[in-house]
């Protein structure tokens, strides 16, 4: 495996001071735009969700967004211990995304099903986002499918999981993936995806083994966060040359990839057609890019995303997005159509943020030092079976 991902080792001084504190903020935001904006939904027959939604305001509840920076957050890291001398082997790199992606993803599968079984109902309230949830009383079916990520009724359990499907199929061919990132010219490899995601009926029309198994699309949004970390030397050079306000222009206009395409939409409307909303999520890719290329940067925003309180949502960041939907759905079933449902918003968000906590000691914390240890003994093992 160390040969089949072999190439220019590198390692910048970023790496080795610390481990990008700045990114793991850029996650734990992202994440809190994911639980917020699935609480707008269900408060969306109000005129302030639309208001925000048409602005630049939509930053804090912009979802979709937030998953695509998700990916090239994977992409990016998931390429820094591949890439490094002593790179670790391919059944090591799966054993180690298993413990730290699938042990909680499962936990949260268990979680919400029981909570389902008790507080599931088949009354439907009118909205389409609160009757794919929790509408029927779970089978073991249904959570067998979740849990060997083979599921199409991705909605019935967790609204959140996903993303995380495709996070876990893609991080099984990931290693192949990198391989042909370094060897295909990146317009290249972009413009295949870019054709293969708006431009073939399969796909578009919901073929299993493309458009739900492995998404060009989303596939492309990897590739980008393995760009971003092969050349990451340039990209920060890049940066420190153009200066304090050409790293706030690029900032900028960073930002208008990540929230435009959406808000252009809304403007219009007109609802788009489906090829263009499978290629807006390269212009939200590029931009969540360029957000991390400034965060890595050092400067002010460096600095902002360093604040604790960010850097304790970072870590709390994929509980966060793993258990609120359930949090979510609790209070929905035991108090939707009681009275307007904003009112909860407070209850919600600490409700959200003490489950996250529990979740992240008892369940995600105890799963990334399981890999770890597996990792050590692994590695550990190694000369003596290279020298047998």
């Amino acid at each position: 495996m160390r040969r089949f991902i072999s190439g220019p080792r590198i390692v910048p001084v970023e790496v080795k001071a610390h481990r990008f504190l700045e990114l793991d903020s850029l996650r734990g935001m992202g994440a809190s735009a994911v639980f917020l904006g699935h609480f707008a939904l269900i408060c969306n027959a109000t005129g302030w969700f639309d208001r925000i939604d048409r602005s630049p305001l939509r930053v804090v509840i912009a979802g979709h967004e937030a998953v695509m920076l998700f990916f090239i957050l994977s992409g990016f890291v998931l390429s820094i211990p591949l890439t490094r001398e002593r790179a670790p082997s391919y059944g090591l790199f799966l054993l180690k995304r298993f413990c730290r992606l699938y042990l909680p993803y499962a936990a949260a599968i268990l979680i919400a099903a029981i909570c389902d079984l008790y507080l599931y109902s088949t009354t439907p309230t009118g909205d389409m986002f609160i009757d794919h949830t929790w509408s029927t009383r779970p089978t073991l079916a249904l959570i067998a499918g979740h849990l060997l990520t083979t599921t199409r009724s991705t909605t019935q359990l967790n609204v959140a999981i996903w993303s995380l499907l495709y996070e876990i199929r893609v991080s099984m061919v990931f290693p192949l993936l990198l391989w042909l990132v370094r060897r295909l010219r990146p317009a290249i490899l972009l413009a295949v995806c870019a054709v293969l995601s708006g431009g073939l009926p399969l796909i578009r029309h919901g073929n299993f083994m493309m458009s739900f198994f492995i998404s060009p699309t989303y596939v492309a949004l990897f590739a980008c966060g393995i760009l971003l970390w092969l050349h990451l030397s340039e990209v920060t050079s890049f940066l420190a040359r153009i200066g304090r306000r050409g790293r706030g222009t690029i900032l900028l206009l960073s930002l208008v990839c990540l929230l435009g395409p959406h808000v252009l939409i809304l403007w219009s409307g007109r609802p788009a057609p489906q090829t263009v909303l499978q290629l807006q999520d390269y212009v939200i890719g590029a931009g969540a890019a360029g957000i991390m290329a400034c965060a890595i940067q050092p400067g002010r925003f460096r600095d902002f995303l360093h604040l604790p309180i960010l850097v304790r949502i970072g870590a709390l960041s994929y509980s966060i997005y793993l258990v609120h939907p359930t949090v979510l759905f609790v209070l929905i079933r035991l108090f939707y159509g009681k009275f307007p449902f904003y009112y909860l918003w407070p209850v919600y968000l600490v409700g959200v943020y003490i489950v996250s906590e529990i979740f992240h000691r008892f369940v995600d914390q105890p799963s990334v030092m399981l890999g770890r240890r597996v990792g050590k003994r692994q590695k550990s093992r190694e000369p003596a079976s290279a020298e047998a």
